[in-house]
């Protein structure tokens, strides 16, 4: 376990090896600490054929993206929770080949804060906190 901070925000970085398939695999989480910390702004692991960004823009008034950095084919789907866990939104996998893309997601949501889990096979790969500011 490992963790590393600025003035303004705190990542922890753990490992697990319980796959007992040789890999260990490596996860972080960025929590804000300015002021109260309330909750988590992002928590993923680490993964060399994937890489995915922060929700923006930051507040949106309902228009989010996610840029996608694909080495491999994904079958990639979402969902968008609030933030006592209830599913607001539920997106199906769908098939992505190797490449880059940037995911549009347009939700009528009400102002708040929410939850973006992007999954694979029906396993997390990055949760993202995002503000809807209408």
């Amino acid at each position: 376990h490992q963790c590393v901070a600025t003035a303004h925000t705190a990542v922890s970085f753990w490992s697990d090896g319980r796959t007992n398939d040789g890999d260990l695999n490596i996860y972080f989480s960025k929590v804000g600490i300015e002021g109260a910390i309330s909750s988590l702004n992002e928590i993923g692991r680490i993964n060399r054929s994937l890489s995915i960004s922060p929700v923006y823009p930051q507040p949106s008034s309902g228009l989010l993206y996610v840029d996608l950095e694909l080495k491999k084919d994904y079958q990639l789907g979402y969902a968008i929770y609030s933030l006592d866990g209830q599913v607001i939104s539920l997106k199906s996998e769908k098939p992505f080949s190797e490449g880059a893309y940037t995911l549009e997601i347009n939700e009528d949501l009400a102002s708040g804060t929410y939850f973006l889990l992007i999954q694979s096979e029906g396993k997390p790969l990055r949760t993202s906190k995002f503000i809807i500011q209408k």
